[in-house]
């Protein structure tokens, strides 16, 4: 049975610094073994053969078009997932008022300890690592009616959590409430965006990397391809009737069903 290029050989991403005019930085590479003998090696490059221009298309349009190298979102709109921020929350029940809206609930269990750790000056200890304690337990458990049930716990505290100076942060958390148990309510949600940030983490990895290029040629190129590809790119999801299936070139009146986009960037 033939082995696949899997079965052959692995890698890993190491890394080294460099200096260069700004500075030391630190570069990542990857390095290949063999899964026979553990020996590294370097992958053959074959420079006799150019490259055909056919293949460097399809190389541009799943790095630019079909966003292969960044492990595409999923584009449909099923739900909203987002941090505390009143002002994200105001724009979204204007513009997407139909649309369920999920709080992450780890951000909400995050800011609830920065105030009791940082902030809170109420002098009860207790009731402050109670109100934590319930709070996670509302952040953290599997079921909606478990959530309810620990809100009802500090609804019947009330009084304990005026005397403990807690009510304004109760009061927070009774208005956050419907929407940290909305995942309960609509299985197309998730009680976090931590995959969300995830992706803004490589993402940002990403745009390092464009930062850090080394020569000017290359960073030009790339920021080429890119504003090449968006003036050729047909719109999908616009809310200007007419405008989707047409790319901007289109719409401002040039004909590009004889042009080729990356060919048409390489011209002189």
């Amino acid at each position: 049975m033939k082995r696949t290029t899997k079965e052959v050989y692995y890698a890993e991403k190491r890394s080294r610094k460099r200096r260069t005019t700004q500075g030391s930085k630190c570069y990542f590479y990857q390095r290949w073994f063999c899964k026979d003998c553990q020996r590294p090696f370097k992958p053959s490059r074959n420079n006799k053969g150019k490259i055909n221009f056919s293949f460097k298309v399809k190389i541009c349009n799943l790095y630019y078009d079909s966003e292969a190298s960044y492990r595409a979102v999923h584009r449909q709109f099923k739900g909203i997932i987002s941090d505390l921020l009143p002002e994200f929350f105001g724009v979204s029940q204007r513009l997407l008022p139909k649309i369920p809206h999920q709080f992450c609930t780890y951000h909400a269990l995050k800011a609830t300890e920065r105030y009791v750790k940082y902030h809170y000056s109420g002098g009860d200890k207790f009731w402050a690592n109670r109100f934590l304690f319930v709070t996670k337990i509302i952040c953290q458990c599997k079921t909606l009616e478990t959530a309810q049930r620990a809100l009802a716990y500090l609804e019947r505290h009330q009084e304990e959590l005026r005397r403990a100076k807690l009510l304004k942060r109760m009061n927070i958390l009774r208005l956050r409430f419907p929407h940290l148990i909305k995942h309960f309510q609509d299985s197309n949600l998730r009680p976090d965006n931590n995959i969300i940030e995830n992706v803004i983490k490589q993402l940002n990895q990403k745009f390092k990397k464009v930062a850090g290029f080394e020569k000017f040629h290359t960073a030009f190129n790339s920021i080429s391809l890119l504003i090449m590809h968006y003036r050729f790119h047909k719109f999908t999801c616009s809310r200007i009737p007419g405008n989707n299936g047409k790319s901007p070139l289109e719409l401002a009146g040039v004909d590009t069903s004889h042009l080729n986009w990356v060919r048409f960037s390489q011209r002189s």
